[in-house]
């Protein structure tokens, strides 16, 4: 067997482990890592005579490289993710109950993705418990087109 066999087989191997669990950019950056790198790994390599081996290395390099690129790009994706545990009607009511602004309210309901589709029973419990119509309607836009 020989050593470029041999790199492309670990390639392909580590490759076809990893995939399962990678995100989407993950694994789009590590094929096309992969050809552009084995693409220019063939061209160096040809000038010294060595056209596989530098297909070989240069992909090997493409897919870590490529790889860590788009692994980079899916952790800035999750991060950007809405965190938090939802926050309920309950919730609403207890934090109006409890004098806390309108503004903090708002930003709970948007910065956990909590989404709301309230009925005409529910705005007027709502109001009835001193719901202000800025968290209400805050709400009704939650659920808009979702």
């Amino acid at each position: 067997m020989t050593n470029r066999t041999i790199i492309l087989s670990f390639i392909l191997a580590v490759f076809a482990i990893g995939c399962e669990g990678m995100g989407e950019n993950t694994k789009k950056g590590a094929v096309v890592g992969t050809l552009i790198g084995a693409g220019t790994g063939a061209v160096i390599g040809h000038q010294t005579g060595h056209t596989g081996e530098g297909a070989a290395i240069g992909g090997a390099v493409g897919v870590l490289s490529g790889g860590l690129v788009g692994s980079a790009i899916d952790k800035t994706a999750a991060s950007s993710q809405p965190v938090g545990e939802k926050i309920t009607l309950s919730d609403i009511v207890l934090l109006s109950k409890n004098k806390v602004g309108d503004a903090v309210i708002i930003n709970k309901i948007k910065s956990t993705g909590s989404v709301f589709k309230l009925s005409s029973q529910e705005i007027t419990i709502l109001k009835n418990e001193g719901v202000s119509d800025a968290v209400i309607n805050t709400m009704l836009d939650s659920g808009a087109g979702k």
